[in-house]
């Protein structure tokens, strides 16, 4: 009997069995999430909250599932009647912001995308003209600066950074921001509908 070769037919089919374990759970994890970016853009925070809850329980090591479970959190706070219960929830996702973003301090696209989280961690209400939480109003800011800084020539950043400093009423921000987005690229001030007045 050759032991040796029982012993690697065992290891392989104990490899491939883990392998396809780790494999079923990253798809099983990636469809949960896909099923929480359903129930956020449907308005159901709450079961897209679950969605992503289960989305980081199989697999805690990708990004865009704390993004999506920081989007979650901040509506569901926005639609809290409880001040208190407001900050919780918003701690939660910034908590889930800064963990997703140190997994990959470099993901250009998740930084880009949570833009619009941080603006909605920064204000009570969605209604024009909006109330600032100012529980949150200089992490807001620090977050901005910081995109301003890193990536000072990306246009589309700037833009959307234009966008959330404009509503939220930040002239002096906005102004510069939009400066350097006339000296990278004047044609958008001609046709882009974030800088169109």
């Amino acid at each position: 009997m050759n032991y040796k070769k029982i012993f690697l037919t065992a290891f392989i089919l104990v490899l491939s069995v883990q392998s396809l374990y780790t494999l079923n759970t990253i798809f099983s994890a990636d469809i949960n999430f896909k099923q929480g970016k359903i129930a956020l853009s449907q308005g159901i925070y709450d079961s897209a909250l679950l969605y992503f809850n289960s989305a980081i329980e199989k697999n805690p090591n990708e990004s865009y599932y704390y993004e999506g479970r920081s989007q979650s959190l901040v509506f569901l706070s926005l639609l809290s009647e409880k001040p208190e219960d407001r900050k919780a929830l918003k701690d939660l996702a910034l908590k889930d912001l800064e963990y997703g973003f140190n997994l990959n301090p470099k993901n250009l696209r998740f930084i880009r995308n949570n833009i619009s989280t941080y603006y909605f961690l920064g204000v009570k209400n969605t209604e024009m003209p909006v109330t600032y939480d100012y529980d949150f109003r200089d992490t807001v800011k620090d977050y901005f600066y910081f995109i301003k800084t890193a990536y000072p020539t990306d246009v589309g950043i700037l833009v959307d950074l234009y966008k959330y400093e404009k509503l939220l009423g930040w002239e002096e921000d906005y102004i510069v921001t939009l400066d350097r987005i006339k000296s990278l690229r004047p044609d958008l001030l001609d046709w882009h509908p974030y800088l169109i007045n």
